[in-house]
């Protein structure tokens, strides 16, 4: 900074070239700029700022919570400019604000996200549905504890895919909290025809079933999201429900094995 009596003679000067040619209208004094760009090369001019901890300050934003999620789901949202994965923390649920940290380092991860609106567009062609007896361990596993089978194929597909408007990740769309809102959706004396659409239609009826063909679709790289015999991908789902699931079941644990349902039935015996 300059001395009192240098500061007075630039105010002077700068008076009579006129003050808009130097100053903003917030500046109220002189400003040596060559001592402030001699303190730029400074070390201790490049020392963040940190709070009692330790922690560097990066900012906090206010992130909204999709509605339809609840405690312990995951979803998408963007953060200072980066793609975060965020969890939902216990008391908190769709709708309400949630606080966040900004991200600590410019890890964007993007582009390694994968959304179900891609679905079919791949390169991969699907098995038969009715290939029951390429994985028979597999096609009784789901037939008889599909909840369960829906949880593990939901960790199969991994949180890089993400589902629906809310941009849920694959594990917590398929976990047990968002199964039992499918399953109300579908009872009368749970309001569910009524409720549910609003709080959260992809999961709905049959809805949910199609996203979670989807997202199987994406992670599989298929050229198409029904595996058939139905094109209509709600009629495949409630016509041959049963059997496509069985055939998500067998194709991803052959994908996670690195082969096909052969080889790892093959590789299992």
């Amino acid at each position: 900074m300059l001395d009192p009596e240098k500061q007075r003679e630039v105010r002077e000067e700068w008076k009579r070239e006129g003050w808009t040619r130097h100053v903003t209208s917030t500046l109220r004094c002189a400003i040596d700029a060559n001592a402030l760009e001699a303190y730029a090369e400074r070390p201790e001019a490049n020392v963040v700022p940190v709070d009692k901890h330790g922690v560097p300050y990066r900012g906090t934003y206010s992130i909204q919570i999709p509605d339809g999620l609840g405690e312990g789901q995951q979803f998408q949202a963007e953060v200072g400019g980066q793609m975060m994965l965020l969890t939902v923390p216990p008391g908190y649920s769709g709708g309400m604000p949630l606080k966040v940290d900004a991200p600590a380092a410019a890890v964007n991860v993007q582009n390694q996200m994968k959304h179900t609106s891609s679905a079919g567009t791949g390169t991969e062609e699907w098995g038969s549905v009715f290939g029951c007896f390429d994985d028979m361990g597999g096609c009784l596993y789901v037939s008889c504890c599909l909840p369960c089978a829906k949880c593990e194929m939901g960790d199969m597909i991994g949180a890089d895919v993400t589902v629906g408007q809310s941009k849920e990740t694959a594990p917590s769309f398929l976990g047990f909290g968002s199964q039992i809102q499918n399953y109300c959706s579908y009872i009368p004396y749970c309001c569910g025809p009524c409720i549910a659409p609003v709080a959260c239609l992809d999961k709905c009826w049959c809805n949910y079933d199609v996203n979670i063909l989807k997202a199987a679709a994406v992670k599989l790289d298929k050229n198409a999201v029904s595996p058939g015999p139905c094109d209509n991908v709600c009629l495949q789902v409630m016509c041959c429900g049963s059997c496509t699931y069985c055939l998500i079941y067998s194709e991803l644990k052959a994908a996670k094995a690195g082969g096909t349902p052969e080889a790892t039935e093959m590789a299992r015996s």
